[in-house]
């Protein structure tokens, strides 16, 4: 192979992975735990936590935490910034990698945030599981909180190239813990009963506002084949503190005087810090003839008082397909969608309603899947016998852990059905309850702390 070949596949064909809290494929060679936290700190005074490195195969491995700090951009999105160009363990540090080169000052600014009381760098034996003292620091004086990420990088793995099992190239499956630090004391108690309460006493007062600004329509090109109806817009979030915001938003047409559908919007990542903007969006997915229409998004921040709604109008010019239009499926499960709030330690419930379609007797089995919430939810029962035509109610339990993160995020609820005879369906003949679950902050002392 000629030398420049090599050099740009050595250069280019270094595959770099971060793996969120949102997905953890199976092919990730060390595991994170838990994937976000809160932690509460006083300014100055270091705060510890723990995280858990597990190395999962079957070989000794070197993994070294990175301190990742937030970045934002031009535009006001943000993004992880780190080390190096493409991390640590990476040959490549001239710019071209998955992140931006961090200067100096920004590296020293997030290594005095976070430290680790052993030492970045850990040698784990094979299948060992670890646990990390972290210590959050706080800047003397600061009432701001801090995002900050802990990126878990075992280095390169050498893997086949896809189709050539002669060339192989080198990729970095990195995991990382997201951790919010925010001026203040969280307090945890247990009943006699195991009930765990937990309450927050903050350095400042949190002070909420924001406002929805560009909201526009989006409309897919004359052509496109099940095109849908986009709607976009700004958070600017005026607030002294981060928000977890669910977004929300309705589409109604006036010239039926109807509600046609109800979506949430979608921001990146959970958090909004203060003084920031972000963008956000989503699709209708429903079928639209031509005429006047009506969108409005509604923020809801969680403290209890009304969304934050902006209204905008326009008019179809032509019709929009949508990807609404199915055929019946297997089971029908209503609702389709869900919101659940829910604090730390706390419990949640709900129902929903089975109905077979099918012309035979079958067995569903609920599903949480298996992500980050899964162990969260519990269902009873467990497995249900449904008869051609008939309904049954199915209840939904939702616990949160005593020290669960803030967060907003979409768990989906699978009804796995199968004949009694074993006669298993396509995934797709699953149907799902989209339960949008949002972690509320624990509850507020009745005075600001004292710094």
């Amino acid at each position: 192979m000629a030398p420049c070949t090599s050099a740009l596949l050595r250069r280019f064909l270094v595959v770099v992975c971060l793996i969120t809290a949102a997905s953890s494929p199976a092919f990730a060679v060390i595991g994170v735990s838990p994937l976000k936290l809160d932690v509460y700190a006083r300014p100055g005074t270091p705060e510890p936590f723990y995280i858990t490195i597990s190395n999962t195969t079957a070989s000794q491995r070197v993994v070294r935490l990175v301190v990742a700090a937030l970045g934002i951009d031009e535009a006001g999105n943000t993004h992880i910034i780190e080390e190096g160009a493409d991390g640590p363990g990476s040959d490549d540090a001239e710019g071209e990698g998955a992140f931006a080169v961090q200067t100096t000052a920004r590296q020293d600014e997030a290594q005095q945030i976070v430290s680790f009381e052993g030492g970045p760098v850990l040698t784990l034996a094979p299948k060992e599981e670890r646990e990390v003292t972290c210590l959050a620091t706080l800047p003397p004086g600061s009432l701001t909180e801090h995002l900050a990420w802990i990126v878990a990088d075992p280095g390169p793995e050498e893997m086949p190239l896809y189709g050539n099992t002669n060339m192989r190239l080198a990729v970095t499956f990195r995991i990382a813990a997201q951790v919010l630090i925010v001026p203040g004391v969280k307090r945890r108690t247990t009943d006699a009963d195991g009930n765990a309460t937990v309450t927050l006493e903050r350095m400042l007062r949190p002070n909420y506002a924001v406002s929805v600004s560009d909201v526009q329509e989006i409309v897919p090109e004359v052509g496109v084949e099940r095109g849908v109806l986009r709607v976009e817009g700004i958070l600017n979030n005026r607030s002294n503190t981060y928000i977890t915001p669910l977004i929300q938003a309705r589409l109604r047409n006036m010239t039926l005087r109807r509600t046609v559908e109800e979506i949430v919007l979608t921001h990146g990542i959970s958090f909004v810090m203060g003084g920031m903007t972000r963008r956000f969006g989503g699709d209708f997915m429903s079928s639209l003839d031509p005429g006047e229409y009506e969108i409005t998004v509604a923020v809801d921040l969680g403290d209890g008082r009304p969304p934050t709604r902006s209204t905008h109008k326009f008019e179809l010019t032509t019709a929009v397909e949508g990807q609404a239009g199915a055929s019946q499926a297997v089971l029908t499960v209503l609702p389709v969608n869900a919101t659940v709030n829910i604090r730390p330690g706390e419990r949640s419930s709900g129902e929903a309603t089975v109905t077979n379609n099918y012309d035979e007797t079958l067995r569903v089995m609920p599903d949480g899947g298996s992500g980050v919430y899964a162990d969260w939810f519990t269902f009873s029962p467990k497995s249900l016998v449904l008869h051609p035509g008939r309904s049954r109610t199915v209840r939904i339990a939702i616990h949160a852990p005593g020290d669960a993160a803030q967060d907003v995020g979409e768990v989906p609820v699978l009804f796995v059905p199968t004949t009694v005879n074993g006669l298993t369906f396509p995934e797709t003949d699953a149907p799902r309850m989209n339960v949008t679950l949002r972690v509320l902050p624990p509850p507020v002392s009745s005075t600001p702390r004292d710094r």
